[in-house]
């Protein structure tokens, strides 16, 4: 081979590694070019805060000026017919937990129809998910606030992660020494709105939001496909619930249909000789509440039972599954949605038995699989229905019976000769798809003004607001000038959620035959800034550390006997500072200690009374002015908060 050949060939051989090279560049660029396409076909989440008690937003509150900016560029850069929006609302943990619902409901209502008004094409791609009291982000708030012991951080989880309702939850949290910390620290944050804007789901696949906030599946296929096992294995003998309701909604996920078929069975010609009825809540909330609404669930169902078929009457068997941990199992293995490693995630939380339901709720709800749980799983494990049912004969007939045109024939096994058992499995499992639709009827409260829910102490539960107050000023006496009969009086107004202006006056005023003399009068200002905000409407103000510039200015008349006979004039300005603690059973009056230090200057005259204490005589030699820095005003305070009717106070789980 001459050297030319060998040179040529080896250019060849060059020139084909270069090609392949270069088209492996540009497979992993096109690769890459690919994954970033699908990674903007995702969602992107806002988050409106709101004041206590209050469903009004505005933009100007803590972060919502850049939450709305950030939303308002993402919806400009979107394809406003792949857009689609989720909204999760929450109050904070404290007051009346069926308010909170309310509250939280109004919430979302509140962003809702602020973004149709913003957006018009938004209109019917809007679902709510309002979540009541935010336990959850308590939690994590506690978990990730170093500045905890580990003992402190421990009880309070302790309570968070018990079984108890959650207004028993509140005031346990209450009664600890830390509790507010906690309200300083976290409610304010807890009070808010997820906005989820999803970009490259298809509108036919979302569902359309009715005026009422619930959700309607918007073809015929979405429903086939909505992850109810029971629907796809045949059987539609079960119903499902609204999020903490016992009460039937034909309406509600597949309920029209299955209820068509649940009369069709029992209002066939075959007369009934035992029917199990199984009721089941979804594993969230207090474990013990979930039993009884599961319960409850269970007895709605037979009442329909018996409106349908009263000759069952005494031939009914209730068994109660509580919290569907088993069904949930299921669900996570058959889910289509999660991935093996999420898979295998939940499971590991879900088949611990070393920990409690709570603990595996809360470790569940801080995973990245809990949006898909709860949206597409959850819905299908709170229902009741027939679990089995018996009969005594198969009889078939060709005409109607009491159900009307419901058709009458019973589904029966031909080889029977007495008697029919048809069974159904009791875990009712639901096979979850990608299509799938978030459920947003199952967290949704009636806001109605008449409706009542039930509670978590499993009772009915007024849900209309509550009356509560608003501290709109304090007076305040401060008890070391009271101690030396030096009255006074002080009054503070609160200002914003960290402001207050106050201010004083002392007044002294008596004497004795000329020998004895105590006369006082000043007033004062002092506007003060609180290092830790308050709640703009509520009762719990003026607490913790302040600092803030005073000014004063006053005259006096002090005697004792020939030993100290001076009047005079003054005024200060300097700096005070303290700190007011909550004191009492139901900690309303408040506690203040503080002091200041600045600048006096005072002009005096010196007098002398006569013998007989008829006249003060004045000394004309012993005038002058006085300049002193240091230490003006000591006080210990008694602070009264004055309270005015305000409004509706925040306030099952499932």
């Amino acid at each position: 081979m001459t050297f030319n050949n060998f040179t040529c060939i080896l250019g060849r051989v060059a020139f084909r590694l270069t090609l392949v090279a270069l088209l492996f560049v540009l497979a992993s660029f096109f690769v890459r070019a690919q994954e970033h396409a699908k990674a903007t076909d995702s969602a992107t989440t806002s988050r409106i805060w709101f004041p206590y008690d209050s469903y009004v937003f505005s933009s100007s509150y803590m972060g919502n000026a850049q939450s709305l900016s950030k939303l308002d560029g993402a919806i400009g850069q979107a394809d406003h017919n792949t857009v689609t929006v989720s909204i999760i609302s929450y109050s904070s943990p404290e007051g009346r937990y069926n308010y909170n619902q309310w509250l939280s409901n109004q919430r979302a209502n509140a962003v809702k129809k602020y973004l149709e008004k913003t957006y018009p094409f938004l209109a019917g791609r809007i679902t709510m998910n309002p979540g009541a009291e935010s336990w959850d982000e308590l939690r994590a708030n506690v978990m990730a606030d170093t500045r905890l012991s580990q003992s402190t951080r421990t009880r309070i989880l302790d309570i968070i992660d018990s079984n108890k309702a959650p207004d028993a939850k509140e005031n346990a949290l209450k009664g600890l020494s830390e509790y507010r910390r906690l309200y300083s620290n976290y409610f304010r944050g807890l009070r808010y709105a997820d906005v989820a804007l999803v970009v490259g789901t298809s509108a036919e696949a979302t569902g359309t939001t009715t005026t009422d906030g619930t959700t309607e599946d918007s073809t015929a296929a979405t429903s086939a496909s909505s992850g109810n096992a029971v629907a796809e294995s045949g059987s539609r003998k079960v119903v499902y619930y609204v999020v903490n309701e016992d009460e039937i909604r034909p309406a509600y996920l597949d309920n029209e249909e299955n209820l068509l078929e649940i009369r069709r069975i029992l209002s066939g010609p075959a007369n009934v000789r035992n029917i199990v009825v199984v009721g089941a809540a979804s594993p969230e909330g207090p474990e013990k509440y979930n039993e009884q609404l599961a319960q409850r669930r269970a007895e709605s169902f037979v009442k329909l039972i018996l409106e349908v078929c009263p000759s069952a009457e005494g031939k009914i068997e209730v068994v109660n599954i509580g919290e569907n941990w088993d069904g949930l199992r299921d669900a996570v293995n058959e889910n289509q949605t999660l991935s093996q490693e999420q898979k295998e995630e939940v499971l590991s939380i879900i088949d611990n038995n070393n920990s409690t339901p709570a603990r595996k709720e809360a470790q569940l709800r801080a995973t990245s699989s809990w949006k898909v749980i709860r949206d597409e799983i959850l819905p299908y494990l709170r229902y009741s229905g027939i679990a089995s049912i018996e009969f005594d004969e198969a009889a078939a007939t060709d005409g109607p019976a009491d159900g009307g045109d419901l058709v009458p024939q019973v589904d029966t096994v031909a080889t029977q000769a007495d008697t029919t058992m048809v069974q159904i499995d009791t875990t009712f499992a639901p096979v979850d798809t990608t299509l799938t639709q978030v459920d947003t009827i199952a967290t949704q409260v009636d806001t109605t003004a008449s409706q009542t829910d039930t509670g978590a102490h499993g009772s009915a539960v007024d849900n209309k607001p509550e009356k509560r107050y608003n501290m709109v000023a304090a007076v305040k006496t401060n008890l070391l000038y009271d101690v030396i009969t030096a009255l006074n009086f002080e009054i503070e107004v609160p200002i914003g959620d960290r402001f207050s202006v106050m201010v004083e006056d002392v007044f002294p005023w008596w004497e004795t035959g000329n020998k004895y003399c105590f006369q006082y009068w000043e007033m004062g200002i002092e506007p003060r800034y609180w290092f830790k905000p308050w709640e703009t409407i509520g009762t719990e103000k003026l607490r913790g550390f302040f600092v803030g510039p005073y000014a004063m200015s006053g005259k006096y008349d002090f005697q004792n006997d020939r030993k100290f006979n001076y009047q005079g004039e003054f005024w200060s300005a300097g700096v005070s500072g303290g700190y007011s603690m909550p004191i009492g059973r139901r900690k309303l009056a408040t506690l203040e200690f503080s002091a200041a230090l600045g600048f006096m200057r005072s002009d005096y005259r010196h007098y002398m009374p006569a013998t007989d204490y008829s006249l003060l005589i004045r000394d004309p030699y012993d005038v002058g002015t006085v300049n002193y820095f240091g230490p003006t005003k000591a006080k210990i305070s008694l602070v009264l908060p004055i309270c005015l009717p305000w409004g509706r106070k925040e306030v099952s789980y499932e």
